[in-house]
């Protein structure tokens, strides 16, 4: 796909959005658009799946803190394979 080409105006604006909250909380340097949304050839289950991942990934973390006790390990297995594929796919995508 040529560089050139950009997201749907639904999916710029959603992501503008998200990196608006990203921001107010870590210290972002870049952000890239991946996957099926930035090819344009996306559906909504799959974004969604990653969707639900995050949300996953942040009640554990918020449980955690409520109860002051680490997450299970079956749970933390699961988020740490969760982020080492959300890394894979980045860098297969970017070469690094």
């Amino acid at each position: 796909m040529p560089a050139s080409v950009l997201p749907a105006p639904e999916t710029a604006r959603a992501a503008r959005i998200f990196v608006r909250h990203l921001v107010g909380r870590y210290p972002v340097k870049d952000v890239v658009l991946f996957g099926s949304r930035a090819r344009g050839m996306h559906d909504d289950d799959g974004d969604a799946a990653f969707g639900r991942a995050l949300n996953r990934v942040h009640e554990i973390r918020m449980l955690a803190d409520d109860t002051s006790e680490p997450p299970g390990s079956d749970e933390a297995a699961w988020a740490v394979a969760q982020a080492e594929a959300l890394l894979a796919e980045v860098q297969s995508k970017i070469g690094s």
